[in-house]
């Protein structure tokens, strides 16, 4: 409902809209610095729908452009997926990593920041080598995320401390 039937591609297209917008319109409306967050923001959120079927199948179709009618008119629907969970994980990572440096630090609530992608890749890092049998890259998937758990916790974020609250509106923050 509300995609044309399309459920997450057309999730996938609002997100690569926002990228390519973004970048089209650099210097022409809109400063580099808000070009470079705006599209950081739909990789990040690309990156979050894809980790959202990874989850549920594993393996999904990788579409990181706007597509036209004849894209897929002339793949006859026939996109591929991705091979493996591995690749599947590889093109999610790579994209929150692409955000991350274009993010800012802080943020009003409810918006994206660099915090959120970090922690989103520590538990998408740890989630791909749950399901990653390649032991080096296992290790490199679970150094990434420590590091961005680490990276986090620099950042000054925190669990909170009164967990009952954070589901209600006593402590919606």
């Amino acid at each position: 409902a509300g995609e044309g039937g399309l459920g997450n591609f057309g999730t996938i297209r609002k997100c690569n809209l926002i990228i390519e917008k973004a970048a089209e319109y650099m210097g022409n409306g809109l400063s580099e610095a808000q070009s470079k967050e705006l599209v950081a923001k739909g990789k990040l959120l690309r990156a979050l729908t894809y980790y959202q079927q990874a989850r549920t199948m594993g393996r999904f179709v990788w579409v990181d452009k706007v597509l036209e009618p004849a894209d897929t008119i002339n793949a006859g629907l026939l996109m591929p997926t991705t091979k493996t969970t591995t690749e599947s994980y590889t093109y999610i990572l790579a994209d929150i990593d692409a955000a991350i440096s274009d993010l800012p630090e802080t943020s009003k609530p409810g918006e994206l920041d660099k915090g959120t992608a970090l922690a989103f890749k520590s538990e998408i890092a740890l989630q791909a080598a749950a399901y990653e049998p390649d032991a080096a890259k296992k290790k490199a998937w679970l150094e990434a995320s420590v590091d961005a758990a680490n990276k986090v916790i620099a950042l000054g974020y925190s669990l909170g401390g009164d967990f009952g609250s954070i589901f209600n509106e006593v402590s919606p923050y």
